[in-house]
């Protein structure tokens, strides 16, 4: 191999290597939380359910992927703005899983100063690191926080 051929070779890789997601994968998986609620926020469907896996289960079993998307469409439908502040977010890793555990303060309604609705809820959540390396949501369970 010629020297213009090894420098070549080698500046590609370098450039292969700098391109590698180096983020703890802790760190990713916040960041995919936080880009579901950003898709919801701004009543992209499709974008939130890219980040659920097909064999989602929630709800303790009654909820599938098809129902998941479902909920949120008429969520976003019934309300004209959607918004999720979430707080007191906890991650434990375990391989290729993780759980993560939050609360969630969900409001809906006009895109006025104050929602007609909001609730906080306790969300537990199961994901999975898919073919690509991504976090992928597969298990969510949640109940109001009185």
């Amino acid at each position: 191999m010629r020297a213009a051929q090894v420098l070549i070779l080698l500046t590609v890789c370098a450039g292969l290597v700098s391109c590698s997601d180096d983020r703890s994968p802790e760190a990713q998986l916040r960041d995919t939380i936080d880009a579901m609620e950003l898709a919801a926020e701004e009543g992209r469907r499709s974008d939130f359910m890219d980040h659920v896996a097909p064999d989602f289960s929630g709800q303790r079993g009654r909820l599938n992927h098809q129902e998941l998307a479902d909920l949120l469409r008429v969520q976003i439908l019934v309300h004209s703005r959607v918004h999720a502040v979430v707080s007191n977010l906890e991650v434990e890793l375990v391989g290729s899983r993780a759980r993560a555990s939050m609360h969630a303060l969900l409001t809906g309604g006009p895109k006025a100063w104050l929602p007609d609705a909001g609730r906080v809820f306790k969300i537990e959540t199961g994901w999975k690191l898919d073919e690509e390396g991504d976090w992928i949501l597969i298990s969510a369970d949640w109940e109001p926080v009185l």
